[in-house]
């Protein structure tokens, strides 16, 4: 059990580190979308960022429900030890499961966020 939640850990932060590339992404398009539009507004700056964050984390979501599918993708990688340094019960596809799901959580936050203020 302990393991298991080292490894959530793990995924936790790894996925806040993951979450500044939708930010970036959705603020730039959101940005220039705004500029080219000729009204900027904090508002279409956020939902700009919250639809990216969503976009890739479903993408994740959909290659964690195919790599569950696939029993190929389940079995162990060529870096097998190196892959224990860093996680000891989850395989690639467990990760990438969390850290998505992780990332859907923050942008419901976003979303909820945005709710409130508009």
């Amino acid at each position: 059990m302990k393991e298991i939640l080292k490894d959530l850990l793990h995924c936790f932060i790894l996925s806040l580190k993951i979450f500044l590339i939708p930010i970036i992404l959705g603020a730039v398009v959101g940005i220039i979308g705004g500029l080219l539009h000729g009204d900027l507004y904090l508002q279409d700056v956020l939902s700009s960022v919250n639809r990216m964050a969503i976009r890739i984390s479903c993408f994740g979501l959909a290659i964690a429900g195919i790599g569950f599918v696939k029993k190929g993708m389940l079995e162990p990688l060529d870096y097998e030890e190196k892959w224990m340094e860093y996680f000891n019960k989850f395989n690639l596809v467990g990760v990438i499961f969390f850290i998505s799901l992780f990332m859907l959580a923050y942008s419901t936050i976003i979303d909820l966020i945005l709710f409130q203020i508009y």
